[in-house]
């Protein structure tokens, strides 16, 4: 199962034209989990087991098919709606993303995000975090670290002989064409060479990757300690009642995964930080300082977006936890006076909760989360209070907790009033389109957008040497869009921006036009790439304009058609492989179009 992992992961980190690709997974961080979960829930073999390509393939499949099976409520919804209202079907319509967004998405966060809100959100509460899981925190963020870096170390390792590996046999298999060898003549001599026991280094080291030795964790961490952080997250193989994807799953809750009294592997390192924090804020939340904790947790969140808007605004003046009412009434937790723009920023960190697999009962809970006081809905009419107060009285007054006036805003100096919502955790398509939003005519249109979106937008717009007239007119032409756009992720829409100057294209259309915008996000990675290894982005627009429909008929052809259907409209009946070009005419590589 680990060479399962490492193909899958491999091939995410240096994808390959020439190389083979394993069948692809439709969402690698779930049904990776899911699919070591599996293997954690049964019996080890007495004897080692084979593992062939076809093998891979059908686990793929089957993990597929599995996941494919959860859609099923939401198709036969779609599909049938000449027996259903209007209402039903727009409701269904907007709780099929949100379900495919929190079942199918993973961790959308660089480690170093993560590390960072692991550290900031946990070290307050090292105390009942010693109680609960019978280690510090401190332990717990150096084991952490130790892991990754150990891990990293042997992937660098094995990265360096495997090149190795390769140079020896280009030189090698240039001398047999040049000189007329035979295969044997070529045996001996890669044998003679030493070639063969390089590649046998080469398999060892990949065989090592994953493999973790306790001893070297206990110097590390001191024994008590290590003992205690792999007794809390640390998992052995043995039968136990898990079968579906929507039950605990070990793999989650116990990342780490005993193989011998000396060893132990993290199948899924890059996801550690994350799977931490989740386990470590779960207990939190349930204890006696819950509500402390979930305090903490909204505090960080303000200062972190404040953070983030300095970075760009920088002549504009903040105004942090301020009130409309000398007593105290009206809170906004951020609001910025710069030049004539204003924003008025409510921060949202309570995670979306788990979609019901009934469509109509998803969309119901959905509704009741997003218009909840912790929710999208609440942080919306609290930015729209300050506008509508403005427009209506002529000027906003904010006071500090003690009734004190701290700053009088004329309305007739402000042109562009702008509510923005900030949420901690990803909305998916729901923050998107916002299709459960209560909106007035005469109010004001949000931008909501998760922290870690905001971050990356922001540090965008500063490398490309852009300054805060540009998250401006971003969020003038932002706030138009909501459902003009196939998207669940907001740095698709700020990474066409980003390459084009101008989100204009997309206002264009019918009610009914929707635009498919995927692979945008792809400028983020170069920018982090630019960051952490000098590498050079791509500021240039592309060539291609995005791809345009009628969303509606489009989404219940694909839903009656089916997966094995869809294929039939490849050129020659075949899927196109991921790196060859989209057949919709992008220019784009289908994996990063289409087939995305």
């Amino acid at each position: 199962m680990m060479h399962f992992v490492l193909i899958d992961f491999l091939h995410l980190l240096n994808p390959s034209d020439n190389a083979p690709r394993p069948p692809d997974l439709r969402s690698p961080f779930r049904q990776l989990h899911y699919i070591v979960g599996l293997l954690m829930s049964t019996d080890a073999p007495t004897t080692p087991q084979s593992y062939s390509p076809t093998d891979h393939a059908n686990i793929i499949s089957a993990s597929e098919e599995v996941f494919q099976y959860y859609l099923r409520p939401y198709r036969s919804s779609l599909t049938s709606a000449d027996s259903t209202s209007g209402a039903d079907i727009q409701d269904i319509e907007a709780a099929m993303p949100a379900f495919l967004n929190y079942f199918f998405t993973g961790p959308l966060a660089t480690t170093d995000q993560t590390r960072g809100r692991l550290m900031n959100t946990c070290t307050p509460f090292s105390k009942q975090i010693a109680e609960a899981f019978g280690v510090s925190f401190d332990d717990i963020a150096k084991g952490i670290d130790w892991i990754t870096q150990t891990l990293q170390g042997k992937f660098d390792a094995a990265g360096d002989i495997s090149r190795e590996e390769q140079s020896a046999r280009t030189v090698l298999l240039d001398e047999a064409k040049a000189k007329g060898w035979g295969i044997n003549h070529l045996r001996r001599e890669a044998r003679k060479r030493g070639h063969v026991a390089l590649l046998q280094s080469v398999f060892q080291s990949m065989d090592a990757i994953f493999n973790l030795d306790i001893g070297a964790f206990r110097a590390a961490l001191g024994d008590s300690a290590a003992d205690s952080f792999l007794a809390s997250f640390s998992t052995a193989r043995r039968n136990r009642d898990f079968q579906f994807p929507t039950q605990d799953n070990p793999a989650l809750t116990h990342p780490l995964i005993m193989t011998s009294e000396s060893a132990f592997v993290v199948p899924c390192a890059g996801t550690l930080p994350h799977l931490m924090l989740k386990r470590i804020e779960s207990s939190l939340s349930k204890s006696d300082v819950g509500d402390r904790f979930l305090k903490h947790r909204d505090r960080l969140l303000e200062r972190e977006t404040e953070r983030i808007f300095r970075r760009i605004i920088v002549h504009g003046e903040f105004f942090a936890n301020v009130f409309e009412a000398p007593n105290a009434t009206f809170e906004h937790d951020l609001i910025v006076a710069d030049g004539d723009h204003l924003l008025v920023v409510e921060c949202k960190a309570s995670p979306p909760k788990e979609p019901l697999r009934d469509p109509n009962r998803a969309a119901i809970r959905l509704r009741r989360d997003f218009q909840s006081d912790r929710g999208i809905q609440h942080g919306y009419e609290q930015a729209d209070h300050a506008i509508s107060t403005l427009r209506k009285s002529g000027a906003l007054f904010l006071h500090d907790a003690d009734g004190n006036i701290v700053r009088q805003i004329l309305s007739d100096k402000i042109k562009h009033a702008h509510s923005i919502v900030i949420t901690r955790d990803s909305w998916g398509m729901t923050a998107i389109a916002l299709p459960f939003l209560k909106r007035g005519g005469n109010q004001s249109k949000p931008w909501v957008l998760n922290e870690y979106d905001l971050d990356a937008i922001v540090d965008a717009l500063v490398r490309r040497g852009w300054g805060a007239d540009r998250l401006y007119d971003y969020l003038k032409l932002r706030v138009e869009l909501r459902s003009r756009v196939i998207v669940d992720d907001e740095l698709d829409i700020a990474g066409y921006y980003l390459k084009t100057g101008s989100l204009s294209l997309l206002l264009e259309g019918g009610d009914n036009t929707r635009h498919h915008l995927t692979g945008m996000a792809e400028i983020f990675d170069q920018i982090y790439r630019a960051a952490n290894a000098g590498e050079t982005v791509d500021w240039e627009a592309w060539e291609k304009p995005p791809v345009t429909l009628d969303v509606r008929s489009e989404l219940r052809k694909m839903l009656q058609e089916g997966p094995t259907q869809m294929f039939k409209s490849y050129p020659n009946g075949r899927k196109p492989g991921r790196n060859e070009p989209c057949p919709c005419g992008s220019g784009r590589k289908f994996k990063r179009c289409h087939g995305g």
